[in-house]
């Protein structure tokens, strides 16, 4: 019973996707959109979250971009932060919104690349089917 109604809920979702304007635009855009469509369906899914992923990363670009101004960050730090943290730990607290926004940033853009190579990887499996 549980599963049907997740098999439901999946079936909803779906359809309010394939009417999502960012479906659309890829239907347009994707020759091939349709039959990879009926082979797996949740590519949909896959190229919204990832299109959705890059303009988060867009605006975490700026916000980095905006701390860095807003704080004076030192250069030496912009350049890396990761040295920056793991040395100097008593100045930390005056740059930290500009270290978690760095840290927040990376995350989305290996999550972006980990995205990417998943559908690369779809589509590659579905080309040879």
């Amino acid at each position: 019973m549980k599963l049907r109604g997740e098999v439901g809920v999946l079936r909803r979702q779906m359809s309010e996707l394939a009417n999502h304007p960012i479906a659309i635009a890829q239907q347009k855009n994707n020759s091939s959109f349709a039959r990879n469509e009926l082979a797996y369906p949740g590519m949909a899914i896959l190229e919204a979250q990832l299109l959705q992923a890059k303009i988060e990363l867009t605006n975490e670009t700026q916000n980095v971009e905006w701390l860095a101004k807003d704080l004076n960050v030192p250069d030496e730090i912009i350049k890396d932060v990761y040295d920056y943290t793991n040395a100097i730990a008593g100045r930390r607290d005056e740059y930290q919104p500009y270290i978690k926004a760095v840290l927040s940033r990376d995350e989305h853009a290996n999550f972006i690349s980990l995205l990417e190579a998943k559908i690369a990887s779809t589509k590659s499996s579905l080309q040879n089917k």
